[in-house]
């Protein structure tokens, strides 16, 4: 049995890491692999999510202010945040396959490296300037034996543009690479400057699974009324305005990720809550209103109405797949313009979805193979 492992970011406190981790890991091991996550956790990318944060660190970085606020709030959601740890270490124990070994940095993992035949990174945003700047190249796979192969299954840039200092980093890596898939089409479009080989477009590994494989592993809601579901990732009024004319119109409660905030029909916040428990939301949800990619994601796989509000810098995803399903009248920018009892034809939409899974899992065996 061929021996994979994957690196990506696991850690991540955040729906949509750890379940794409565990989307990707599921897909390949049903193709006949035997397959891991490379336990690749800098402190960089995992302090956010930590109890506690270095405030010295914090005040040379963003300044004493900031600093001030971000202790403030730390304090304030300290009983939220160790339940949001608590119950993504849950998932993590219970859903993903983790090797034993774990790596800190960079340096630690090149000097003992995990030993594998395939090595695949991705999906989620570790070709992002922003994070691979900090941490080392780590996710470019520079650490993998000799003589393996070396995959990037849907890998994202998540920036629109990128700052030519980084072209080299690129340009070095990519010729290593024996298979490269990305997830936006900007991202295949900005990489072809710097290699010859073929990117590909894939899916997500979320959309991999289909809504009855999600289903099994969701915890069904508790709440009995009728609710819509608010993904508020980013702060934005256009989000609250069209979360209470959703609501209102289909006499449904909000959930919502973020405290109350403004919203009128307020149920409460999932965002302490185990990534099965979240799954069961979207499931019975009404409608949802989403600012975040995942949150489009899993409202699609659930065949949930609903809207996306674009992410101020990572949107080109989201437009993306709303555009390879036919679905980019659901973004919304004026809450004006839009008719809430519009259906959305899911027939065409998973039909369509099917196609572009297809291509997605022949590239993920063709690369296994």
């Amino acid at each position: 049995m061929k021996k994979v492992g994957i690196i990506t970011f696991h850690f991540a406190d955040n729906y949509g890491a750890v379940l794409q981790a565990y989307a990707l890991l599921k897909v390949i091991r049903d193709v006949g692999c035997n397959v891991e996550i490379i336990n690749f956790v800098p402190a960089f990318l995992r302090e956010p999510y930590n109890l506690f944060f270095n405030i010295r660190s914090s005040i040379y970085q963003k300044g004493l202010i900031a600093t001030i606020k971000r202790l403030i709030i730390k304090i304030l959601r300290f009983r939220h945040q160790i339940r949001r740890i608590k119950e993504f270490q849950d998932f993590r124990d219970n859903f993903l396959v983790i090797c034993e070994k774990k790596y800190v940095n960079a340096s630690q993992i090149r000097s003992d490296k995990p030993k594998y035949e395939y090595y695949i990174t991705g999906s989620d945003q570790v070709w992002n300037p922003d994070f691979f700047s900090k941490v080392g190249d780590t996710y470019f796979l520079d650490f993998a034996e000799e003589g393996s192969k070396k995959i990037a299954y849907a890998v994202s840039i998540a920036k629109d543009k990128v700052d030519n200092v980084y072209n080299e980093v690129y340009q070095r890596h990519l010729k290593d690479f024996d298979y490269i898939s990305v997830r936006e089409k900007s991202a295949k479009t900005f990489l072809s400057n710097f290699t010859e080989k073929d990117i590909h477009v894939t899916l997500d590994p979320t959309l991999l699974l289909d809504k009855e494989e999600w289903l099994k592993i969701a915890v069904e809601s508790s709440i009995k009324e009728k609710y819509i579901l608010v993904y508020d990732l980013v702060k934005n009024p256009i989000i609250v305005s069209l979360a209470n004319k959703v609501a209102e119109e289909l006499n449904c409660k909000i959930v919502s990720y973020s405290n109350k905030k403004g919203y009128n029909k307020w149920y409460g916040s999932f965002g302490s809550l185990n990534p099965t428990k979240f799954l069961g939301l979207c499931s019975k949800a009404e409608f949802i209103v989403t600012s975040s990619f995942h949150g489009t994601v899993f409202a699609i796989i659930f065949n949930k109405p609903f809207f996306t509000i674009l992410h101020p810098t990572r949107g080109s995803r989201m437009i993306d797949l709303l555009n390879d399903l036919d679905l980019s009248d659901r973004i919304i920018k004026d809450i004006n313009q839009l008719n809430i009892m519009k259906e959305i034809d899911f027939n065409k939409v998973n039909e369509r979805l099917t196609e572009l899974k297809s291509k997605s899992m022949d590239f993920l065996k063709t690369a296994l193979s």
